[in-house]
């Protein structure tokens, strides 16, 4: 099949959706696909063949630096057509979902849409106003394309349950976002993890954290629970990874808290190295109450790492606690982890081959085959229909 997947957000920019996008092209080239990736252009974008970029701009705003926004136009839309596509894959909405859209509608193409962004808690980085306006319009898109779709993909059943909630009643499958498990599992150069040990090593226990620096992912919170603990004499140290537009403001914190010594900022880390990072933490941590699915939380287990992390609907299925690591729905309850954990380090101790294993559903290639099923089965109701 020829098969066109159409994203906003793509290599240069780093985040679930363009590293879910890129490991499905790899898949579905693998399985003798022709694919191509539909996004907007990016001026540190490195050009590729497989990969056709619209002229987009950046938004004003400096929490989207990392986005482009492109105009719908008939020009682009006449050359996605060129292409004679055989399924129309949307991964995104604002500009390449609606093209994607239109050239399905025009000729016929099967709408496979995947739901990758839960918008309703990224409302501030549009504007602090009219925030439930825009939740009401993002709902209202989300439904556009999902009741338009030929198939609909959510990655776990908490966005299944949120759809339900918009009243979206059609058929859907769930299917979790593939990574590159065989990354995180075994490092090859035992090397480079001792050159980073050495570098960035913490006594135990050493946390990690890895993801977008701004407030929906709850890093303040983190924050004032490593302060707490630092307080009533329990030394933890963080590690940081990302970048985001509230990162200065975080750090402004920690100095002003004295807490330089134990909280520990490197930006962004380019993504074949973050198994040498998780490698070399004690815990994964996470406070995010707005995952969709947590890409890194998975990461971070098939890296061996146990997780310590907000009690989402998405994880409660997937940890099991002491076994995995631990669940919390307060920072009081972090703290009593943390504290349990200092105080007694072997009570906790976790099979690394336990965490490998409960990430195996999550491996790319089975994701990769998974919606390339579904694809043929959309393409012979759609044959069958004619």
């Amino acid at each position: 099949m020829r098969i066109g997947l159409f994203t906003d957000s793509y290599f240069p920019s780093i985040n679930g959706v363009s590293v879910s996008v890129h490991n499905l092209y790899e898949e579905l080239l693998d399985l003798g696909h022709e694919v191509f990736i539909f996004t907007n252009d990016h001026d540190a974008a490195t050009p590729l063949a497989h990969v056709i970029r619209f002229k987009a701009f950046r938004p004003p705003k400096k929490a989207l630096k990392e986005y482009r926004i492109g105009l719908f136009s008939a020009h682009k839309i006449k050359k996605v057509r060129t292409f004679k596509l055989d399924i129309i894959h949307c991964h995104s909405e604002i500009t390449m979902g609606r093209i994607a859209r239109k050239v399905a509608k025009l000729d016929g193409i099967p709408f496979i849409y995947t739901y990758h962004t839960m918008y309703e808690d990224y409302t501030h980085f549009i504007s602090k106003r009219g925030t439930t306006a825009l939740k009401r319009f993002f709902k209202w898109v989300s439904m556009f394309y999902a009741e338009f779709a030929s198939a609909v993909i959510f990655p776990t059943e908490k966005v299944a349950q949120t759809f339900a909630g918009y009243g979206f009643k059609n058929p859907y499958s769930i299917i979790p976002t593939g990574i590159d498990l065989s990354k995180f599992h075994t490092l090859h150069h035992p090397e480079d993890l001792a050159a980073i040990k050495q570098r960035y090593g913490k006594p135990f226990p050493h946390l990690i954290t890895v993801g977008r620096m701004s407030s929906e992912k709850s890093i303040q919170s983190l924050l004032n629970a490593i302060k707490t603990l630092k307080e009533i004499g329990h030394t933890v140290h963080l590690t940081a990874i990302g970048d985001g537009p509230d990162r200065q403001g975080y750090e402004a914190f920690v100095e002003a808290h004295n807490l330089q010594d134990v909280v520990h900022f490197l930006g962004m880390i380019p993504h074949d190295q973050l198994p040498l990072y998780y490698h070399m933490a004690d815990y994964f941590v996470s406070f995010s109450k707005t995952e969709t699915q947590g890409l890194t939380t998975i990461e971070a287990l098939a890296s061996g790492l146990p997780v310590i992390a907000y009690e989402d609907i998405h994880l409660k299925t997937l940890i099991t606690p002491h076994k995995h690591g631990m669940l919390f729905k307060t920072e009081a309850e972090f703290i009593t982890h943390i504290k349990a954990i200092i105080n007694d380090p072997s009570a906790y101790q976790v099979a690394p081959q336990d965490l490998v294993d409960i990430t195996r559903p999550y491996d790319k290639k089975t994701y990769g085959k998974t919606v390339s099923s579904l694809y043929d089965s959309v393409r012979q109701k759609d044959h069958s229909s004619k």
